[in-house]
């Protein structure tokens, strides 16, 4: 496993992106290092024949150890900034996510419910499904998931 110690003699933090410090065999001192992985939408990087996620050697780079699970506040995947980085539990993680492009409803944690024709609300804690109760105004089922967000999820609360 990589240390902080070679992270720092390796690479100067510069704005949530990392710069070489040193000419090597394929790259050149002052390169931005890594380059972005289109499949994951991360940033990577390799060093010593591994590869990291650069976000991982940035929070090592900063605060010497990385934590199992660490979340982008933004949802960012390529906003590396130590300060759009934090410390989760996958829980916490899974709470911080955009809304998901193939939600019909427009709104996380609503669906419509054809067979009883309202709105069925929703929200996720510690990985079960929490049903909230079902609407005939979007408006008000809107309200209720996003009240359970705040309350259930705290300052992991992401409402899409």
């Amino acid at each position: 496993m990589i240390t902080q110690k070679r992270v720092v003699e390796l690479f100067d933090y510069s704005d949530g992106v990392f710069i070489w410090k040193k000419d090597t065999f394929n790259t050149m001192a002052g390169d931005i290092a890594g380059g972005l992985n289109r499949a994951s939408g991360y940033w990577t990087i390799g060093v010593d024949g591994v590869r990291y996620l650069l976000h991982r050697l940035i929070y090592l780079y900063h605060n010497g150890d990385v934590p199992r699970c660490l979340d982008h506040i933004d949802c960012d995947p390529t906003n590396n900034k130590i300060e759009n980085l934090r410390p989760t539990t996958h829980s916490q993680n899974q709470c911080n996510t955009k809304l998901r492009s193939d939600n019909k409803s427009g709104i996380k944690g609503v669906n419509w419910r054809e067979d009883i024709r309202k709105y069925r609300t929703y929200v996720t804690v510690k990985g079960k499904r929490m049903l909230l109760g079902n609407f005939v105004d979007i408006n008000e089922a809107e309200k209720v998931v996003r009240d359970a967000r705040v309350k259930y999820h705290g300052p992991f609360a992401n409402h899409g």
